[in-house]
Formats: C-alpha cells, sequence, structure tokens
C-alpha cells in the first residue's frame, strides 16, 4: 500500500484533496471501489488492511491466482484491483469478492455495498449523502457545480489516479445530479 508522491494541480480547494497513488498498481489495472458508511477506527485498520491483504493474495480465477490488489483510501475507502493483463477475472471470482465484502460488512457493522451513495471530502473526512439528499443540497445551495466529489466511478487505477475527484458540473456527476 505503498503510495506515489501526490500530483495534484495547484488551484484551489482541488491542491488540498488527497490522491490515490499506490505504486505497485499497473495504469489498467480494472477496479472496484466500496465506500464504507463510516470511517474506520484505528484499531480496525490494521485488521482491515491485514484480512484485504489475505483476501487479495489468494484470490483466483479458474483456480489460476489473480494479480490482485487492495488499499484503504481516506481509512473509509476500500478498492481492490486485479491486472487482467495477467490473468482475466472470471463472474465466480467476481462473486467471491462481493461474498467477502458481505461478510467484512457484518463483521464490522459497515455498509460497503451500497452504490447508492456519493461521498465529497469536507473538513478533512469524507461526507456521503444519498443521491437525493445531494440533488436536495444542491437545490439549496449546500454544494454547488464546483464542488468536488471522490470518484467511484473510476474503471481503472490510471483513472483513478487522475480523477480521484470530480466536480459536480463533469461526468459523470452532471448527469449523475441534473447540473
Amino acid at each position: 500500500m505503498t503510495e506515489r508522491p501526490v500530483n495534484i494541480p495547484p488551484q484551489g480547494i482541488h491542491n488540498q484533496l488527497p490522491t490515490f497513488n499506490p505504486l505497485q498498481w499497473p495504469d489498467r489495472c480494472r477496479i472496484w471501489v466500496y465506500v464504507s458508511n463510516r470511517a474506520f477506527e484505528t484499531h480496525e485498520q490494521a485488521e482491515w488492511a491485514e484480512r484485504l491483504s489475505e483476501f487479495t493474495a489468494n484470490w483466483s480465477a479458474h483456480k489460476l491466482r489473480l494479480s490482485a490488489y487492495s488499499t484503504i483510501f481516506l481509512n473509509q475507502v476500500i478498492i481492490l484491483g486485479v491486472d487482467e493483463q495477467v490473468q482475466a477475472i472470471s463472474g465466480c471470482s467476481i462473486d467471491a469478492s462481493v461474498n467477502f465484502l458481505k461478510e467484512c460488512e457484518a463483521y464490522w457493522k459497515v455498509v460497503l455495498l451500497d452504490g447508492g451513495r456519493l461521498a465529497r471530502y469536507e473538513a478533512g473526512c469524507l461526507k456521503l449523502e444519498s443521491l437525493a439528499q445531494a440533488r436536495q443540497q444542491l437545490d439549496l445551495g449546500v454544494i454547488n457545480q464546483q464542488t468536488w466529489f471522490f470518484n467511484s466511478f473510476a474503471q481503472n487505477a490510471e483513472q483513478l489516479r487522475a480523477e480521484t475527484w470530480v466536480q459536480a458540473n463533469k461526468r459523470p456527476f452532471a448527469r449523475i445530479l441534473g447540473v
């Protein structure tokens, strides 16, 4: 989980946002992003890291080990990755990751598999909102078209590195929020 030096454009709030940048992940590494409904407590973080490492070390497709990666970002986001140029992932191996995450949800009493939430960075931590809440916040002027959201829609490591945060007026958030 070593990370590359952060390279963020020097403009406004964006230069204060943490960037996803692990060293060992290939750019084309396919990723799955799961935002927890709460930050992980200090005493949970080492166990999370150990379980994730164990899962990815044994993750396989058709009995062939995957070139898999995992990390915890901002103590609240689980990111799994697979270098499909080494070994393609299968439906069964994706199911295995979902089952693993369901076990983690039950063990730590968190919600990871609810993709209907948007995350933005506020006061040093992630603030989660349902799509309806985000639209309401937009209508009330609490957030605006320049609000930065965590890009949980990224498809590969290169995209998440380049666009860890996306403004509300950019794709896919403009379409989702209706701005």
